[in-house]
């Protein structure tokens, strides 16, 4: 793909991605398997906006075996794109 061809060629990149789940979670597996830091901003409707609601939640990594929810509104919307459950 073009952004595998593109992180071979750079030794600092970092990736910056959003758009729909699936994209976004194909990016970061080849960034993952590139070993280049990757950023997804994710969307989420949010009835309140301050994290009240718990409406915008995401499942992310804790730890390998460990999950929590984090609210897109409040952690968010931008997360490491490697703790965000993307099943």
């Amino acid at each position: 793909s073009p952004l595998e061809r593109a992180l071979l060629h750079s030794s600092d990149a970092v990736v910056y991605t959003c758009g729909p789940d699936p994209m976004m979670r194909r990016v970061v597996e080849i960034a993952n398997r590139q070993k280049v830091q990757v950023f997804a901003s994710l969307e989420a409707r949010m009835a309140c906006g301050f994290g009240v609601c718990v409406g915008c939640v995401v499942e992310t990594k804790v730890s390998q075996q460990e999950t929590t929810y984090s609210r897109v509104c409040v952690e968010g919307p931008v997360f490491d794109g490697c703790e965000v459950v993307w099943e």
